[in-house]
């Protein structure tokens, strides 16, 4: 991983504390001091997600399932950068229902001539692990279509259907290794 992500993604890490203490909102500091550094969506490289949110049997039992869908997932050729998860998994409930997150990926270049077989192997998949409620969104995209799809499932994971208000911050989840993409250039505008 590059210097300048690392410091990045270490910087971002620093404020989960004081965003779990306050129930992970959406911004932690007061409006003109936020940055993409301590606001959502926080950044949990995936063994820290684990420890955090793995604090009953349920959750450790959906996490454990989430893996084991990633995993298969990355068996069957769809490589995960990162994920986007919110809803009643980041709440301060005990029985979460499920994990609903948004799946970044990218095919495995070996199996990206024929994107088919795979794209269509998601749902039995999916129907293997019931503890997870995963949505799909290609990096290799328009970036305008990347950007539309994290931003609606960020805030969709935000709202609050009880308030009617966007009062939870969404949560970002790195696999143990970072994809080249992440490691790429240009990094350096984001710690601005």
């Amino acid at each position: 991983m590059s210097d300048i992500l690392n410091h990045f993604i270490e910087t971002c890490r620093v404020h989960n504390p004081a965003a779990a203490a306050g129930g992970y909102p959406p911004f932690t500091a007061p409006f003109r001091r936020e940055t993409p550094l301590n606001s959502a969506p926080y950044i949990f490289p995936f063994a820290d997600f684990r420890t955090t949110f793995g604090t009953n049997a349920r959750r450790r039992r959906i996490i454990a399932d989430a893996e084991a869908a990633l995993d298969a997932l990355r068996r069957h050729g769809l490589m995960w950068h990162l994920l986007i998860v919110g809803g009643s998994f980041i709440r301060d409930e005990d029985r979460p229902s499920d994990l609903d997150a948004l799946v970044v990926y990218a095919l495995d270049p070996a199996m990206a001539a024929d994107a088919a077989p795979v794209i269509a192997g998601i749902p039995p998949i999916l129907r293997r692990h019931p503890h997870v409620d995963f949505k799909f969104c290609p990096i290799d995209i328009s970036p305008l279509i990347l950007v539309k799809r994290l931003l609606f499932f960020a805030n969709l994971f935000s709202y609050d259907k009880d308030t009617h208000a966007m009062s939870r911050g969404s949560i970002v989840v790195l696999p143990e290794t970072l994809p080249e993409t992440l490691n790429a250039s240009g990094i350096e505008d984001a710690c601005a």
